[in-house]
């Protein structure tokens, strides 16, 4: 059975409070369960869902659906 993951992300704005400096980590300011990366936070569902049902499921968790803005956002180096 294939699996289709739902990514969606939020920049960290959407979830902090403005501070100035601000140092706290991308992890420490996703909320649970949520992945941060490149100064975003990324939540995968393992349901399987339409593209209006994802974009629905990313609208009332404040997110949008993940789009991938640069090549390095695609590959990760390790």
């Amino acid at each position: 059975i294939p699996l289709t993951l739902i990514y969606c992300q939020f920049v960290l704005f959407f979830i902090t409070k403005p501070c100035l400096p601000c140092h706290s980590t991308v992890s420490a300011a996703c909320p649970d369960f949520w992945i941060g990366y490149s100064r975003k936070c990324f939540y995968a569902s393992k349901e399987e869902r339409n593209w209006s049902l994802s974009l629905k499921t990313c609208s009332s968790l404040n997110a949008s659906l993940a789009v991938i803005d640069t090549q390095k956002e695609l590959v990760r180096n390790n």
